[in-house]
């Protein structure tokens, strides 16, 4: 059970990050050809 949970944990943080992390590239490239 507590490997599961580690490993659930650890897929939520991953999903997490990468979706976070996915979108904010878009508008920085943007920001950039802005300015």
């Amino acid at each position: 059970m507590a490997l599961m949970e580690g490993s659930e944990l650890l897929h939520g943080v991953f999903v997490y990050g990468t979706q976070f992390y996915r979108p904010p590239n878009p508008p920085r490239d943007q920001r950039l050809r802005d300015l």
